[in-house]
């Protein structure tokens, strides 16, 4: 099913939000520095070359789509700034009614212009997504603020921000928050010092509940073609927004969803909405219960295949990553959820050990000339082998596997998405954590019956080292994709896998 504009921008969105070091208008800086002639144009090439920079990962097909979309006269080159505009989400319901709030309360003559000077003193970042997170100090929020109105950014200042200037901040700042209106309005609220009306948050009418629906309906025909029925479509829409190919849409997925579609209730509306559509009430909506709400009326020429299609998510094998540095315990633990859940446990180690040793495979050759020349062996191969070993192993009826140390590097997870994507669902990553003293001593106590030559504290440091600076990438890229899980390892065996049990039992509960 081809993507269309908005789903790859839609998930842009999303990708940009999950990030903490980046922001619509970070995209935007990057396009300017870039900028070397000043004109704002861009051909393709430069184009994808500033998404590399940005650190945004978008497969060549779709960001040629999104390239073309906005070279609105065809000539083989793009404003950045229409870009921008596509990429930049509205306002809308309680967002824009709190921004709105915030900047009429220091409006105090009500012309729609406020002093730079009114706001200093008042402002509060504690509450800003990045202070949170530790990126960024409240003075440097707070500073950021300022310069986005005061010409060090986007403009020569004249001392005064408008109405229309403070929305356009709220915007981008409100992109942090793609989830959850709550988490956005609560921020508002405790940085301007402003309460937001309650009256409006009553229960959604069935009027409104019923007026989106119709909406929906009309997009799903909108998108159907030919002799096709509306219920076609929205099964190959459902396949599209079960991100994790559970057979089930939970509520992030579902915002996802209407987002695409060009419909952007607020999260009280979109929850009512969702909480229609769940018939079951488990928290979670099938095909079945969204054709049969949106298309009540039933449809007897219905191609029942349709149901096959939504089906075949849950025959596909299904990969679980453990990653962490030397001494956090990742084997312990793998082999304790082997036991108890019966995954297949993968490792890319074993795996090119085991074919250099295999009798007359030329892959095994090849591996051993690398290796023996002080090469890394690609991670084409090294993937390969990986996903050989789980066809084979689905053939005598695994399905669940747990792929340890692996990926190790950005090489290794393009290698995975290229070969594996269709392949397999990965269902999320566990990366083990704890302070770096800890995982000293623990492969200094190793060290004592290892034999190894290398388990001493100076060379055991340096690899420590190596292994943070190639795996922070990584950890950002599956970050972005979701479902990573930082556990802390520096407790007991037991402990530490209370918190990977709930993980993986929730795993099986959505790939059952």
């Amino acid at each position: 099913m081809s993507r269309t504009v908005e789903e790859i921008t839609t998930d842009l969105k999303f990708q940009i939000a999950r990030r903490g070091g980046c922001s619509i208008s970070s995209v935007g800086r990057t396009f300017a520095i870039n900028d070397t002639n000043g004109d704002r144009l861009f051909d393709f090439d430069e184009f994808e070359l500033v998404f590399n920079r940005s650190g945004l990962f978008v497969p060549k097909a779709d960001l040629k789509k999104i390239f073309r979309h906005c070279d609105k006269d065809k000539s083989g080159k793009l404003d950045y700034n229409e870009f921008l505009q596509v990429l930049t989400p509205k306002l809308s319901g309680r967002r824009e009614r709190i921004a709105i709030l915030a900047f009429e309360a220091f409006d105090k003559t009500g012309d729609g212009v406020v002093n730079l000077d009114d706001l200093k003193g008042v402002f509060d970042a504690s509450k800003h997504p990045k202070v949170q997170t530790g990126e960024l100090t409240e003075e440097m929020v707070f500073n950021q603020f300022l310069n986005k109105f005061e010409g060090k950014d986007m403009k020569e200042s004249d001392g005064k921000i408008t109405k229309e200037e403070f929305l356009d901040y709220m915007t981008d700042l409100s992109s942090n928050f793609p989830f959850s209106d709550d988490a956005f309005v609560q921020m508002v609220e405790n940085a301007w010092k402003v309460t937001e009306d309650q009256e409006k948050l009553k229960a959604v009418d069935k009027k409104t509940i019923e007026a989106f629906k119709k909406e929906i309906r009309e997009k799903v025909r909108q998108r159907t073609k030919g002799t096709k029925y509306e219920r076609d479509t929205l099964a190959f829409a459902f396949k599209h927004f079960d991100l994790d190919g559970s057979g089930k849409i939970i509520f992030q997925e579902f915002q996802r969803a209407l987002a695409i579609l060009g419909l952007q209730p607020d999260e009280r509306v979109g929850m009512a909405l969702f909480n229609d559509f769940d018939v079951s009430k488990n928290g979670a909506i099938t095909y079945k219960e969204l054709a049969d709400t949106l298309f009540a009326e039933g449809n007897p020429d219905f191609n029942q295949s349709m149901l096959a299609v939504i089906g075949n998510s849950k025959k596909q094998p299904v990969v679980f990553f453990f990653v962490g540095g030397p001494g956090t315990g990742k084997g312990t633990q793998s082999a304790k959820v082997v036991a108890e859940f019966g995954f297949k446990h993968l490792s890319t180690g074993d795996l090119l050990r085991a074919e250099r040793k295999r009798e007359g495979s030329k892959c095994g050759e090849l591996i051993n000339k690398i290796i023996a020349e002080g090469k890394l062996v690609p991670s084409d191969i090294t993937v390969s082998l990986l996903v050989n070993a789980i066809d084979e192993a689905v053939k005598t009826g695994s399905r669940y596997f747990l792929v340890d140390g692996f990926p190790r590097s950005i090489e290794n997870l393009d290698a995975w998405e290229k070969a594996a994507n269709e392949k397999a669902i990965l269902a999320g990553t566990i990366n083990f954590t704890c302070d770096e003293t800890i995982m000293v001593k623990r492969l200094l106590a190793r060290a004592k019956t290892s034999g190894r030559s290398d388990d001493n504290e100076e060379t055991i440091k340096k690899r420590l080292a190596t292994f943070h600076e190639s795996q922070l990438p990584v950890l950002k890229v599956l970050n972005v994709m979701g479902g990573l899980h930082n556990v802390d390892c520096a407790g007991s065996v037991e402990k530490v896998y209370e918190k990977v049990q709930g993980i993986i039992r929730d795993v099986k509960i959505r790939f059952a």
